[in-house]
């Protein structure tokens, strides 16, 4: 994959003897049934209801407030390095919380190496009767495709809401591993054109979450998520920013690491922007900010 230009993120660490303290993910606009997953009532009317959420768990359950997990095939799943669940993950296989749940054992987890990327194993491929879903990669060969694309970010506590790909870069962060090749989306407050008020931006505790994109109906896994921050620049002064570790970048890993296993990491091309299209995006890019600092969400 070809890397595109991009910004140096600075990262400063959390105080590693804190303990990650768990907060709901902000959403502009914010109603519990129209962003909640797990919502009861009778006017639900839940902005993910149209795609399959049954391969995202957690290690705490619907309250979301544990460790992630986002399955990429019946044995092996992603999240962040630095907020990585150990011993068991719980999945839903609707959005009911009160209705069929499976809970897993991890076997093993690798950290992808230069990544905040970790690799888990469960102990045994979870059976198709199940109904937990797998999830493919949105692959294509350079970063172009991505950038303005909306993306559901999943977080705490079982919340959905969308944001924009604004751009690509690599973060560090001190005393932990580095981010490695990431991508940024920010909270305008305004909102982003088009988006509506579903805008993001993550908290403590989202840490391994995921993020989508859609193509035909169906969730492609972009990103894990790993930091905020906040910004200095003409489109968003002061603005907040998010970001992912961009799970494709590191598929070569993925792939050699599930080798003889018997399970394939599933791929989903995604399309080439237009000339136009491209030209615009580049245009939008030429306006955005300056990283300022950021920290790790967990």
């Amino acid at each position: 994959m070809r890397i595109a230009s991009f910004v140096r993120i600075a990262v400063l660490a959390l105080a590693s003897s804190a303990a990650p303290v768990s907060a709901a993910m902000v959403v502009q606009g914010y109603e519990a049934k129209k962003h909640d997953r797990f919502y009861s009532g009778v006017d639900k009317a839940f902005i993910g209801q149209a795609f399959d959420w049954s391969g995202v768990g957690n290690s705490n359950g619907a309250s979301g407030n544990g460790q992630w997990a986002t399955m990429i095939s019946p044995s092996y799943f992603v999240t962040a390095s630095h907020f990585a669940p150990g011993g068991s993950v719980t999945f839903y296989e609707g959005n009911n919380s009160a209705g069929v749940s499976r809970t897993y054992t991890i076997a093993t987890t690798q950290i992808l190496a230069g990544s905040d990327l970790t690799l888990g194993k469960l102990t045994a491929p979870i059976p198709a009767s199940h109904q937990i879903a797998k999830y493919a990669l949105a692959d294509a060969p350079t970063v172009d495709p991505y950038v303005n694309q909306v993306i559901y970010n999943y977080a705490v506590p079982s919340r959905v809401g969308r944001n924009v790909i604004d751009e690509f870069g690599t973060a560090n962060i001190a005393g932990r591993p580095s981010v490695g090749y990431a991508f940024d989306y920010d909270d305008a407050n305004l909102g982003d054109p088009g988006l509506g008020a579903d805008e993001t931006f993550l908290q403590g505790g989202d840490s391994g979450g995921p993020s989508f994109m859609a193509q035909n109906g169906v969730l492609l896994l972009t990103g894990i998520h790993s930091g905020i921050g906040d910004t200095n620049g003409p489109l968003v002064p002061g603005g907040l920013i998010s970001f992912d570790t961009f799970v494709t970048y590191y598929k070569p890993q993925i792939i050699a690491a599930m080798a003889g296993s018997g399970e394939a990491l599933s791929l989903v091309a995604i399309p080439e922007p237009s000339a136009l299209g491209l030209v615009a995006g580049i245009a939008l890019l030429a306006m955005r900010r300056v990283y300022r600092r950021a920290t790790v969400i967990s």
